[in-house]
């Protein structure tokens, strides 16, 4: 069954919190329906009590990324010409790249990703920016698990302005940061990009990517921030060769 954490669950705000009828009501679908996609494991949703819910902004990124418009505009640099597939290495800017980020708390991590921002006036307050990515993870870990998190605002256009679209961090030991396999996380993706549908295609990317081992380990290898993101882009390449083999990754 494709469920969310119970326990970030209910810590969530309960007014994001709804029944199976108010999600019927909300996607626009009869009660059955939404039945038969929880059993389908399509839809993401809990148990709770013997009855099922749904998070509102968890709904709401999953239908979002069974989306197929990708806005075109100021995107050309870092699109495949063949299918407008979102590539991830040319969105990172190797002058943003956190190296040596050290285990700690979620909040001690973040607060290490968003330090570059802070240095270049991209956000003002540190620490509300990072409390707005907390926010998100109480809804549920962005952890994808392989060692990968992906940190975001719940509301892509809410992100500053001038943000780079991805910020990479690495942590070299690993540091516990809620994933479902309870795997470690090395490799930390803060998206900044204000277009919802970019922000779901990257993360499709950073999966397809991340699910490769020898990818992980070879990153865990580079010794510079510019070496790694040359060998992410060479990994990106070996896997996607011109973009065109994964469609809509």
């Amino acid at each position: 069954m494709s469920t969310i954490d119970i326990k970030r669950l209910q810590t969530s705000q309960w007014d994001e919190i709804l029944t199976l009828s108010e999600t019927a009501a909300y996607l626009k679908l009869a009660e059955r329906t939404i039945h038969r996609m929880i059993q389908r494991n399509e839809i993401p949703c809990a148990r709770v009590g013997g009855q099922w819910r749904f998070v509102k902004a968890v709904l709401d990124d999953w239908l979002l990324s069974r989306m197929q418009v990708l806005p075109r505009n100021e995107l050309a640099p870092f699109l495949d010409a063949t299918e407008g597939i979102v590539r991830l290495t040319p969105m990172i800017d190797p002058g943003m790249v956190v190296d040596g980020i050290t285990p700690g708390s979620q909040r001690e991590v973040l607060e290490q990703l968003a330090a570059p921002l802070a240095k270049r006036g991209v956000i003002a307050d540190r620490s509300l920016f990072v409390d707005r990515l907390l926010a998100r993870e109480r809804l549920s870990s962005t952890a994808l698990g392989h060692g990968v998190a992906v940190p975001h605002v719940r509301r892509p256009q809410d992100n500053p302005a001038g943000a780079p679209a991805v910020l990479l961090g690495l942590c070299r030991q690993g540091t516990d940061f809620g994933a479902l396999d309870e795997q470690p996380v090395h490799f930390l993706f803060l998206l900044g990009t204000t277009s919802e549908v970019v922000h779901l295609r990257l993360l499709k990317r950073i999966t397809h990517v991340f699910r490769d081992r020898s990818v992980r380990d070879a990153l865990l290898g580079c010794r510079s921030s510019a070496e790694l993101v040359a060998e992410l882009g060479a990994q990106e390449q070996r896997l996607f060769p011109g973009g065109s083999s994964v469609a809509g990754a």
